[in-house]
C-alpha cells in the first residue's frame, strides 16, 4: 500500500484535470459547430491526450530527479513529487510507467485518424523531449513554450479533431489569449525551484532573467493574454456569449498581478498561492469559454 501510494504521488494525477477540462473545451467547439461523434471514441481521444499527459510527468521525474533532490521549497505544483529523491520508489518504476503511457498514446494516435493523428505525434514529442535527450526542452529555455503549446493549443485541438474529424482554426483563436496566459502560469511553477534549477545549470526562463525580471514578465503575460482577448472578441472570431463569459476572469488575473507586484517589493513567498491562482485561471479559462460555446 506504501508502495501504491507513493506511485500515486509520483504520477500528480492531479494535473490531468486540466487536460480534460482542455480537451473537452476543443470538444463543445467542435460540437457547437455541428460536428458529432460518438461517446466512445470520444473517452479514447481523451485516454490518449491523459496518458501523453502522464507519460510527461513521468519522465520529467525520471529526468529531473537531481534538481528536485536539491528543491528546499517543494509546492503541489513545482518540483516534482519528491518521491524518486527520496528513494520511495526506484527510476525504472517511473520510466516502465511513462513507456505503458507511451503506447496508449500511440495506440489512440494510429486510431483517430488524419490530420488529428498529427496533434498526438506532436504532443508525444513535446512531452517526451520536455525533459529527456536529446530535445531536453525545459533545460534549453523552450520548456515554457512547450508546455503553453500543449495546454492551449494542442490539446483543444485533440478534442476537435477527434469530434470533428478535422482541426479548425476557431480553436487557435480561442487558445491565443490562454496561451500568454499558460506561459505565465509557467513562471510561476519555476519560481519556487530558482535556487535548484540555477545550481545544476537549467537554463529556464526563471533562471535567465531572475526572479523579479521572471515576475514582470508574468504581469507583462497576464496583460498581453487580455489584450488578445479583447483582439478575438472585437474580430468576432469567437461567440459573443464566449467572449464575454471569458472577461469574468479579468478580476483573478489582477490578483495575480498584484500578488506578484507585492512579492517584488517585499520578498518572494508563498509560492503555492500563486501558483493555485495560476492554475485556477486557466481552468477558468476552459470551463468559461466550454460554458460560452455550450450556450
Amino acid at each position: 500500500m506504501r508502495r501504491l501510494w507513493s506511485l500515486i504521488l509520483l504520477s500528480r494525477a492531479y494535473f490531468l484535470a486540466g487536460g480534460i477540462v482542455m480537451y473537452f473545451l476543443g470538444v463543445i467547439v467542435a460540437s457547437a459547430e455541428g460536428a458529432s461523434r460518438g461517446f466512445l471514441a470520444v473517452v479514447w481521444g481523451q485516454l490518449g491526450v491523459s496518458a501523453i499527459q502522464l507519460m510527461t510527468h513521468l519522465i520529467n521525474e525520471t529526468y529531473d530527479v537531481e534538481r528536485d533532490g536539491l528543491v528546499t521549497t517543494r509546492t503541489p505544483f513545482s518540483g516534482g513529487s519528491g518521491v524518486l529523491p527520496a528513494g520511495r520508489l526506484e527510476k525504472r518504476v517511473a520510466l516502465w510507467g511513462a513507456a505503458a503511457c507511451a503506447l496508449i498514446g500511440i495506440a489512440v494516435m494510429l486510431t483517430v485518424g488524419w490530420p488529428v493523428a498529427s496533434v498526438y505525434a506532436v504532443a508525444l514529442v513535446v512531452g517526451y523531449g520536455y525533459s529527456a535527450p536529446p530535445l531536453q526542452l525545459m533545460v534549453r529555455g523552450l520548456g515554457e513554450l512547450a508546455a503553453a503549446l500543449a495546454v492551449a493549443l494542442l490539446t483543444p485541438l485533440a478534442g476537435y479533431g477527434v469530434t470533428a474529424g478535422r482541426l479548425s482554426a476557431s480553436v487557435l483563436w480561442l487558445g491565443l489569449p490562454l496561451l500568454a496566459t499558460s506561459l505565465a502560469f509557467m513562471i510561476l511553477v519555476e519560481l519556487p525551484d530558482y535556487d535548484a534549477d540555477r545550481s545544476t545549470g537549467k537554463r529556464n526562463w526563471v533562471v535567465r532573467l531572475g526572479r523579479d525580471w521572471a515576475g514582470h514578465t508574468h504581469n507583462g503575460l497576464l496583460v498581453l493574454s487580455y489584450l488578445l482577448l479583447a483582439l478575438v472578441t472585437v474580430a468576432g472570431t469567437i461567440p459573443q456569449p464566449a467572449a464575454a463569459l471569458l472577461w469574468l476572469t479579468l478580476p483573478l488575473a489582477a490578483w495575480q498581478v498584484g500578488g506578484v507586484w507585492l512579492r517584488l517589493h517585499r520578498g518572494w513567498r508563498h509560492y503555492g498561492l500563486l501558483a493555485a491562482g495560476g492554475m485556477a485561471l486557466i481552468g477558468l479559462y476552459g470551463l468559461l469559454a466550454g460554458l460560452g460555446y455550450w450556450i
